[in-house]
C-alpha cells in the first residue's frame, strides 16, 4: 500500500504513521467497513414467495419472506412497500403508512405516494368517526340514560318540557268538567229518553161483542125459521195486512239465474324463459369497455389463474414448463417479460376498473409450485407497451417492479451457459 500523503511505499499491514512524512491515516480498513455482498437471487425469491403468500391470504408467512429480504437488503425498497400492502390488508393502516414512508425515502415513486395517500385518507376518517364516538359517549354520561339529543336539545328539555304540556292539558280538562256539569247530566238523560222511545209500543187487542147468529132459512121455500135463535159468538176477522202465505213448492221457479259480472279480467302472461316465476330481474346493462389487444403467451406458458385484489390490482398466475427453473441468459428474460406483459394485458383488459397487475411465473417443483418471477405492470404502460415489437430496454421500463431469481446467476449446481436451452419467443 502507499502512503496517502507522500505515496511513500508501506507494507500491507503497516498501521503507523509514515516513516517518511510522518501521515497517520494509513491505516489498513477493516473487515467490518467493507460493505458486504448481497445476494440478490435470494432478496428477489424471499421477496416473490411473499407476494404469493400475501395473495392466499398468509400474512404471517408474508411478513417473515419480507424480514428476510431485508436482512441480506436493508435498503430495498420493494421489500418496504410489501410490508405496507401486508399491514394494510390485515387493516393495521398505521403500520402499512409507517412503511409506505420509509418506502419513499428509499426510492420515491408515484405507486408507493398513491397507497401512502389512501391509507392516510382512511386514518383521517377512523379518526373523526372516533372522536364523534367519544363525544356521543361523554354526553351520554353527562346527562344519563344513554339518550342522545333530539334535534340539538338536550334529554332534561324534552322531559320537562313533555311534563309541562302534559300538566297544563291535564289542567285544562278539569276546568271544562267542572265548569260544565250538567252537559255530561244532560246528555245522559237524552239518551235514555232515546231509548226509552225506540222501543215499540206492543199493538192493542181488537176485542169485538158477541152477535146473534141470524136466522138460518130454507134453502127449499119449506118450512118457517126457529122461533129461538141459536146463541153464538162471531170469530174477529183477520188482519188484512197479514202476510200471504208462502207459495206452494211446485211453484218455485227450477233455477234463480245469476247476474253476470261485466269486469274484464287481464289474461295471464307465461313466466320469462329462464326467470321463476314471481322473481323481478333487471336488464342487463353492458356498461365495460373494450378490452386492450393482447395476444397468447408462447414457450409452452400458459395463465392458470386470475383474482382481484383489492384496490385495482389482478393477480394473474402463469405456469411454465419446467426447465424455466434453471433457465437464464438476457435472450430468456426477454422471452419472460414479453410474456408477463402480455399475461397482464389480458387481466387489465378484463376489467376497466383494474388500474395495476401483478403476474407471477411458477414451474412444478415436485408435488408443489416454485415461483421463479414476478412483475408489476401499470395500466397505462400495459397499453402503450407492445410485447411482440418491444425491445428490451422498453419491456424493462414497462414494469413497476421485476423479480427473477435467475436474473445475476443460475440456480445452484447449474454452471452458466449449461441451463436448458429456452426458445426466446414472439
Amino acid at each position: 500500500m502507499n502512503c496517502s500523503q507522500c505515496f511513500e511505499l508501506l507494507p500491507d499491514d503497516h498501521s503507523g504513521p509514515c516513516p517518511r512524512c510522518g501521515h497517520t491515516n494509513n491505516a489498513v480498513p477493516s473487515a467490518e467497513s467493507v460493505a458486504p455482498i448481497i445476494d440478490f437471487k435470494q432478496v428477489n425469491e424471499n421477496l416473490t414467495n411473499a407476494n404469493l403468500c400475501r395473495i392466499r391470504g398468509q400474512f404471517s408467512e408474508a411478513i417473515e419472506h419480507c424480514v428476510a429480504a431485508l436482512k441480506l437488503d436493508s435498503q430495498n425498497h420493494t421489500a418496504h412497500s410489501l410490508l405496507g400492502d401486508i399491514y394494510r390488508d390485515q387493516g393495521r393502516l398505521e403500520d402499512s403508512a409507517q412503511w409506505y414512508r420509509m418506502a419513499i425515502d428509499i426510492h420515491p415513486n408515484p405507486v408507493d405516494e398513491a397507497r401512502l395517500s389512501s391509507v392516510e385518507n382512511a386514518i383521517s376518517k377512523l379518526v373523526i368517526t372516533e372522536a364523534d364516538e367519544q363525544k356521543q359517549l361523554a354526553d351520554a354520561k353527562e346527562w344519563g340514560g344513554g339518550t342522545t339529543n333530539l334535534m340539538g336539545v338536550k334529554p332534561q328539555k324534552w322531559l320537562s318540557l313533555i311534563t309541562a304540556i302534559s300538566g297544563i292539558f291535564l289542567i285544562i280538562t278539569l276546568i271544562i268538567l267542572f265548569r260544565h256539569p250538567s252537559v255530561k247530566g244532560h246528555q245522559r238523560t237524552a239518551g235514555m229518553q232515546t231509548t226509552t222511545s225506540a222501543q215499540p209500543a206492543p199493538a192493542p187487542t181488537l176485542q169485538l161483542p158477541p152477535q146473534p147468529v141470524p136466522p138460518v132459512v130454507n134453502s127449499t121455500g119449506g118450512g118457517l125459521p126457529a122461533d129461538q135463535p141459536v146463541g153464538g159468538t162471531i170469530e174477529p176477522r183477520q188482519d188484512i195486512h197479514s202476510a200471504p202465505p208462502p207459495p206452494a213448492q211446485s211453484q218455485l221457479p227450477a233455477q234463480v239465474q245469476q247476474p253476470q259480472s261485466r269486469l274484464q279480467t287481464a289474461p295471464v302472461l307465461p313466466a320469462m324463459p329462464g326467470v321463476p316465476r314471481g322473481e323481478i330481474t333487471n336488464a342487463p346493462t353492458d356498461n365495460t369497455s373494450p378490452a386492450m389487444s393482447s395476444s397468447p403467451l408462447t414457450s409452452a406458458m400458459q395463465i392458470s389463474n386470475m383474482q382481484n385484489t383489492g384496490n385495482g390490482v389482478v393477480a394473474i398466475i402463469v405456469t411454465a414448463p419446467s426447465n424455466w427453473a434453471t433457465a437464464g441468459g438476457r435472450q430468456a428474460q426477454t422471452t419472460l417479460m414479453r410474456n408477463i406483459l402480455r399475461a397482464a394485458r389480458t387481466g387489465l383488459g378484463s376489467n376497466p376498473d383494474y388500474i395495476q397487475a401483478h403476474v407471477f411465473v411458477e414451474v412444478a417443483y415436485g408435488s408443489n409450485q416454485l415461483s421463479i418471477a414476478d412483475g408489476e405492470v401499470a395500466r397505462a404502460s400495459a397499453t402503450a407497451t407492445n410485447p411482440d415489437t418491444a425491445s428490451y430496454d422498453a419491456l424493462r421500463s414497462a414494469f413497476v417492479s421485476f423479480h427473477w431469481v435467475n436474473s445475476r446467476t443460475t440456480s445452484a449446481g447449474v454452471s452458466a451457459g449449461s441451463a436448458p436451452q429456452v426458445s426466446s419467443g414472439n
